[in-house]
């Protein structure tokens, strides 16, 4: 019998770059999935990950937005 890989074992971990589109989404997925084992290690530590994602996210959005208001001479 072969092993398939999850969803989540091909995805970043939570000290690997989250900041890329479908990051947030991909953490996300993690929790569901990890609430679908009811491992209790498992449901902590995909939270824990959509934690760090949710705060590079906004990190992320606010350098956005502040780029916008004060735009750097290239």
């Amino acid at each position: 019998m072969r092993a398939t890989p999850s969803r989540t074992a091909t995805t970043p971990c939570a000290g690997s770059s989250l900041g890329r589109p479908g990051a947030l989404y991909r953490a996300e997925l993690a929790v569901h999935d990890a609430h679908q084992t009811h491992v209790d290690v498992w449901i902590g530590a995909a939270h824990d990950r959509l934690h760090v994602a949710i705060g590079r996210y906004l990190a992320a959005e606010a350098a956005a937005a502040a780029l916008g208001q004060n735009p750097v001479a290239a």
